[in-house]
């Protein structure tokens, strides 16, 4: 049988096979049984009546006096087996009343003993067969026949010990209220066999009578029977009696039934604890006590029925079952339809109210009313039913508050709140009706009225406004509604007014009028009339009469009259919120709001030059001064300019302007009164004027004399530009920027840079078309400057004319190679004509030398150096370079190409070689900048190490015959130098040489002297076989690095050694450079085993690490391309020192220019040809055969997966991570359908036919070992060529299912994946472990995506991978073969 097999026979049913039991230890039972003490062990007897019924007894008789208790009963007798199973009975479970008279025996008997009888005998059988068990405490039980013993049924003696206690239980004897007997009256009266006690027969009535009324008795047909009732006393809590065998084993207290409540149930089938006193909860507990609900049910019944409405006690005896009961509730139910129908409550007028009528009133409002408060005399009658309830003394909900949450939940309300409103409201309504009035003020407190009266559909509204005589105090609006006064409205308004308003509607309370759109347009009428009485009073006053309290009166008027927020305002002040002002303003329901509203209006001139305006309020200036409104209001009339700041704002003078300087409250008061006529003066204006008044206060400058001493100068006049132009002596360590200084209004505004074609050139410039900034501390780049600009840069030729008659600046040099401003743009030139040639190569130089016009010379180099560093590619038959991409360099620097600055550079340029001779049309730069028959080469001249004099000409001559210029640094001890024709120059010559001749034709010779002081005697020498040395200098080291002839690993060291020669350690310096040499200084030292280098030490040797490679590159004999070979494939894709990044493209350069490999056979590549094709038809087949055959691929939703990358990445990106591509690409699968779920366990058939499980992991998928075969093949065709293939490329060659419309190898962002939903991917899997020609096919195919993807990998790296692959391929074929 298998597992499941076993898992399911045990899940499934069983059957009943036969019945049994267990045995315990005579001895073991006795023991436990012991340990349980009772409670009460004069309870014995109780057991021993509950023997009697169980062994079927027709009755017991008990026998008790002061030492001796005898019990005797007919029936079953006991026999030896149920001595000898006594008290292993007690543990098991008891099915027969055999059984459980043992259990009944056994507990009695332990009980019996606790109270340390002589003994205890139970003698039982027929006469002659009788046999008798005695136990006495603390000693083992006696099982003896006694034949002798003539007697009948069972007799049960217990022997009391003589000690004092039997003093008390003789006494106890003689009064008759013995323990045993109590206990006997008390538990055993209910007994189904007559329990006489002492002579006297117990109970013989029906239970419970005389005790209970409405008593009722009630069987479930299964043996249990209760009887119920009611006691008189309803406070008395609720008793259960639970009945077994006769005897009243244990009493419970529900909480939910009536009070006074008695059920006596009698149920052979409950369950105790060996105790005998507690009843277990179990199924039999539950069934009894339903039994008393449903007699408790028809007690209660009847009780309802007799006399419960009248019982003044009804409330105490039910208050429990409404909250605990549920059928109490149940309208289903006899007892629910009775109990609705009780008057439990009463409403707030004293009529009674019961459940069913409250049910009732829902039907026809929508929850259930009450109230804790009187309301009785305070109202009338109500619409709706409202329960009174009494509030509780402890301040807790009353019991009559929680049965109606019971009851309703949800639906019950608190009514209390809106009673009281109620109440208010009709005390409010009486007081209303007592108390008539008209629409009309009295005069006399008064100067002027003016009455109110706007007609409406429904009534007219009228009323009147007065202005008030005494200006102080809040104002008063009385409201009259249908003849009556509804109330005064106190309030506290702009104006000095009062006012009566007639034709509104009350609210619901009659506390306030309605606040609606009458009432809206009643208080917008009372405004209008109210201001125009303000201003017929304010008009007919003199200027002597217009004192401060009416120009404040002036100032509120305005505020009313002319802001548009003015009747939002009013609106608000009589208790508006401000969305019904709101919808009152904007959605009028009453046609004559909308005439009454009023949208911003300016104040006319001639208003506010009436006297009690134009002086209502005078506001500062920035000036220091104050102006009124009338003079501001003129001010705007004659086309002045007005504008304010905040009242934090500085003092400005000398403006042809005013400038306010306004707090809050004024800046309120221009916004109602001019509107947009003046405007704030914004923080850049203000800054801008601040900026110009300090501008200004600066002493005017002498163009000439701002320019400072130069050695040369040029001036150009062009209308109003005035500029001059200079060349300054010492012009070591400046930039190549012109600096120029700009003028306005004779001041001095800032400068700027210009771009120069030489060093030193400084220039001013005045003009006043020029503007300058907002904080006039910059000159605005627009047209007028750009058209300064362009003057300057047309002066640049002239002024190298100039300065080139001054022998004292030299600049001869720096005008000759000024169309290379660097050695980076002219190694970019030489790559440009390179790869474009001539004509399209001088093109895009242009560009670039108009890109170095608008940025940093630095900053260029470094870009053009991390492109010069790339390799040119193929695109068709041409050959590009990075390069020449102009537009691409640009953009990655964040320049803008600017076509106008490039001719302008182009064009000084080229009248710069016009003027200087050097102009030839049709030939390469370098060829004109260096022609031997111009001028200025002629002027240049160099001193040699020999003494003699040389001109550039000569220097021109000499390299076109193919020497190259050797140049040693100026202030070094020329005896040494064993070159006499090498020039002596300082760095700029040497670059300045650089730049018209090519890196590569300068190089660098030292004096003996100077060798002899940077290698050391007692330092290591270079072998005499080096491809190339230099030595180190440096503040804080010095030495010499070489390059062995075979660069091999244990020769590229270089050692670090102390003053005194000794050698620290060897080790590698600038890794993965190979270099070997001997160094000495404190600028290299060693740290642990980290090596530290100086800032200084660090450029020293780099310095000399990049002259050794441009020696060994500029060798060009068969052991430096060796060299060359071996050092490029060393350093491979490793990452160098930013300085030294160039190496990697000249390395690889050189060595694809010695490659000269030849192609395979052509009846290989024949072969392999038709191979290629077999298995491309054959994949195609496949793949078509396999897409009729599988589903169609279903599309995920768009936008699938963008919150994932968003949430993880940040911004979803175009292309995510190469990871997050492999997990789409599983969802993607998955979504389509296409991928088989994994199996987590063998079926039962595998288990049977593998036998034991084994301990080695499953074998991976065909895909995986597909993808393991083809890094294998990848990683043995890089053992044979090592620049082919780097780990990192092969550790990113991934597999994924992305759909068969992708093709079989995909290059992602970060990854080469292979589709293996691809037909070609599928089959290959399946099939390249017998046939092996797939790996070639898909090696060929991921190495080709290699090439696409990295951009180390080069068309000829594929050339030669192909041409290995091809001759691996033919090898394997004839092995095979």
């Amino acid at each position: 049988m298998s597992a499941d097999d076993l898992i399911a026979s045990l899940c499934a049913e069983g059957r009943v096979d036969s019945h049994g039991g267990f045995t315990l230890d005579r001895a073991k039972a006795r023991e436990k049984l012991r340990t349980f003490q009772v409670a009460e062990p004069h309870r014995y007897v109780l057991h021993l009546v509950a023997l009697a019924a169980l062994r079927g007894a027709t009755a017991i008789e008990f026998e008790i006096d002061s030492d001796d208790l005898w019990a005797r009963f007919d029936g079953a007798p006991l026999t030896e087996q149920d001595f000898e199973d006594l008290y292993s009975s007690s543990f098991a479970a008891a099915t027969t009343d055999a059984e459980r008279a043992r259990q009944q025996l056994a507990v009695g008997l332990n009980a019996a003993l606790a109270l340390n009888p002589r003994h205890v005998r139970v003698t039982s059988g027929p006469a002659g067969q009788r046999v008798r068990l005695e136990a006495t405490h603390g000693a083992e039980d006696v099982i003896a026949r006694v034949p002798g013993d003539r007697g009948a049924g069972t007799v049960i003696h217990v022997k009391q010990r003589f000690r004092p206690g039997l003093v008390v239980r003789f006494f106890k004897h003689v009064l008759g209220d013995m323990p045993e007997a109590t206990v006997l009256r008390e538990r055993a009266p209910f007994a189904r066999i007559p329990v006489r006690v002492q002579g006297s027969t117990l109970g013989g009535s029906e239970a419970l009578t005389g005790e209970v009324q409405h008593r009722r008795e009630l069987g479930d047909g299964a043996g249990r029977v209760c009887v119920a009732g009611l006691r008189p006393e309803p406070h008395v809590e609720a008793e259960v009696r639970l009945v077994r065998h006769g005897v009243w084993i244990s009493t419970l207290h529900p909480k939910h039934l009536p009070g006074g409540t008695v059920a006596l149930v009698h149920d052979d089938s409950l369950q105790t604890d060996l105790s005998g006193q507690e009843v277990v909860h179990n199924e039999a507990r539950e069934r009894c006590l339903r039994l008393v609900e449903l007699a408790m049910e028809a007690s209660l019944l009847d009780y309802l029925a007799d006399r419960g409405r009248s019982d003044p006690w009804l409330r105490a005896r039910l208050v429990r079952s409404w909250l605990g009961w549920p059928r109490v509730r149940d309208r289903a139910t006899p007892l629910g339809v009775a109990m609705a129908a009780l008057p439990w409550w009463s409403d707030i007028f004293g009529a009674p109210v019961s459940l069913a009528m409250l049910r009732t009133c829902l039907e026809r409002q929508s929850a259930v009313y009450y109230t804790t408060a009187e309301f009785a005399d305070r109202l009338e009658a109500l619409p709706e039913t409202v329960v009174a309830v009494p509030a509780k003394s402890s301040g807790g909900p009353s019991d009559d508050l929680l049965i109606l949450k019971e009851l309703f939940g949800e639906r019950l309300r608190d009514r209390t709140r809106e009673l009281e409103r109620e109440v208010r409201r009709s005390a409010r309504r009486r007081l209303w009706r007592l108390r008539p009035a008209a629409p009309q003020l009295e005069p006399a407190g008064y100067s002027a009225l003016a009455p109110i009266s706007i007609e409406t559909p429904a009534r007219a509204l009228v009323g009147q406004v007065g202005l008030r005589r005494e200006r102080g105090g809040p104002s008063t609006v009385r409201v009259i509604v249908d003849g009556h006064l509804l109330c005064e409205l106190n309030v506290e308004l702009p104006l000095p007014v009062d006012a009566v308003v007639a034709g509104v509607e009350a609210d619901d309370d009659y506390e306030a009028p309605l606040r609606d759109d009458r009432f809206a347009l009643a208080l917008l009428a009372v405004l209008d009339a109210a201001l125009g009485l303000v201003e017929t009073d304010m008009s007919q006053r003199t200027v002597h009469e217009i004192d401060a309290e009416a120009r404040a009166l002036a100032r509120r008027y305005l505020q009313l009259r002319h802001d548009p927020e003015g009747p939002r305002r009013w609106l608000q002040g009589f208790g508006f919120r401000s969305a019904d002002a709101e919808r009152g303003l904007r959605q009028p329901t009453v046609a004559a709001l909308a005439r009454v509203c009023r949208a911003r209006t300016e104040v006319p001139t001639a208003s506010l030059l009436e006297p009690w305006l134009a002086e209502c309020e005078r506001l500062p200036t920035a000036c220091g001064r104050s102006l009124s409104l009338g003079a501001l209001a003129l001010a705007l009339a004659r086309g002045e300019r007005v504008v304010w700041i905040g009242a934090l704002g500085p003092g400005l003078a000398r403006l042809d302007r005013i400038v306010l300087k306004l707090d809050a409250a004024g800046q309120d008061l221009i916004a109602q009164v001019f509107g947009e006529r003046i405007a704030q003066l914004t923080s850049a204006e203000l800054q801008g004027l601040i900026a110009e008044q300090r501008f200004m206060s600066q002493a005017e400058e002498d163009t000439a004399q701002a320019l400072g001493p130069c050695g040369a100068t040029l001036r150009v006049e062009d209308g109003p530009l005035q500029a001059v132009l200079g060349v300054r002596f010492i012009r070591d360590g400046e930039p190549l920027r012109a600096s120029v200084r700009v003028l306005v209004r004779g001041r001095n505004l800032a400068e700027r840079a210009l771009w120069a074609p030489f060093k030193g050139v400084v220039a001013v410039v005045r003009d006043d078309r020029l503007t300058p900034t907002v904080d006039w501390d910059a000159v605005v780049v627009n047209a007028a400057w750009r058209a300064a600009e362009r003057a300057l840069l047309q002066a640049l030729p002239r002024l190298a004319v100039e300065a080139a008659r001054v022998p004292e600046l030299a600049v001869v040099g720096d005008v000759l190679a000024a169309s290379f401003p660097s050695q980076t743009l002219r190694r970019a030139w030489e790559r440009l004509v390179e790869c474009e040639g001539p004509e399209a190569g001088e093109a895009s130089y242009e560009l670039l030398l108009g890109l170095a016009s608008q940025v940093r010379i630095e900053r260029l180099d470094e870009v053009l150096d991390r492109a010069l560093r790339q390799p040119a590619r193929m695109v068709g038959e041409r050959r590009v370079h990075p390069i020449a991409n102009i537009a691409k360099i640009a953009d990655d620097a964040d320049w803008r190409i600017d076509p106008a600055r490039t001719r302008e550079v182009a064009g000084v340029l080229k009248e710069l070689r016009i003027l200087c001779g050097q102009h030839r049309p049709g030939l390469p730069l370098a060829e004109q900048v260096l022609a031997i028959d111009g001028r200025l080469v002629h002027e240049w001249t160099f001193r040699r190490v020999d003494g003699a004099t040389v001109t550039l000409a000569a220097l021109i001559a000499a390299r076109a015959r193919g020497g190259a210029i050797e140049v040693v640094a100026e202030g070094l001890d020329l005896g040494g130098v064993m070159r006499p024709h090498a020039l002596v120059v300082d760095d700029a010559e040497a670059d300045r040489l650089a730049r018209l001749f090519g890196p590569h034709a300068v190089r660098r010779v030292y004096p003996t002297a100077k060798l002899a002081q940077l290698r050391a005697p007692t330092l290591p020498a270079a072998p005499d076989d080096a491809l190339a040395r230099v030595f180190v200098r440096g503040s804080d080291v010095a030495g010499e690095l070489w390059m062995p002839v075979g660069a091999e690993e244990e020769d590229c060291r270089v050692g670090l050694h102390r003053e005194d020669g000794t050698l620290i350690r060897r080790v590698s310096l600038l890794p993965p450079l190979p270099l070997a040499g001997a160094l000495t200084g404190e600028g290299v030292r060693i740290e642990g085993f980290r090596i530290a280098l100086s800032l200084s030490a660090l450029a020293a040797v780099r310095d000399a690490a990049l002259r050794l490679y441009d020696d060994i590159l500029g060798a060009g004999d068969s052991a430096a391309l060796l060299a060359m070979r071996r050092i490029s494939g060393r350093i491979g894709e490793a990452r160098l020192p930013p300085p030294l990044e160039p190496l990697r493209g000249r390395l690889r350069a050189a060595v694809r220019a010695g490659d000269s490999d030849a192609p395979p056979s052509g009846a290989v590549q024949d072969v392999l040809a038709d191979m290629f094709v077999e298995l491309e038809a054959a994949a195609r087949e496949q793949g078509q055969a396999a897409a009729r055959e599988e589903p169609s691929f279903r599309p995920l939703p768009s936008g699938f997966g963008d919150d994932v990358l968003s949430d993880t990445f940040g911004e979803a990106s175009g292309s995510p991570p190469g990871f997050v591509q492999d997990v789409l690409a599983d969802i993607l699968a998955e979504h389509a359908g296409r991928r088989e779920p994994p199996r987590s366990a063998a079926s039962p058939d595998d288990r049977a036919a593998g036998g034991t499980a084994s301990s080695s992991p499953p074998p991976a998928p065909p895909e995986m070992r597909l993808l393991s075969a083809i890094r294998a093949e990848l990683r043995a065709l890089r053992e044979q060529h090592e620049r082919l293939l780097s780990n990192f490329n092969l550790e990113h060659l991934r597999l994924a299912a992305l759909g068969p419309p992708a093709e079989p190898v995909t290059i992602g962002t970060e990854a080469v994946v292979l589709n293996k939903s691809h037909a070609l991917i599928r089959r290959a899997a399946a099939e390249f472990e017998r046939d092996p020609w797939w790996i070639d096919v898909l090696a060929s195919l991921v190495f080709t995506a290699f090439n696409v993807w990295r951009e180390e990998i080069t068309d000829a790296d594929e050339q030669t991978f192909h041409r290995l692959h091809l001759e691996r391929v033919a090898r394997r074929s004839s092995t095979r073969r």
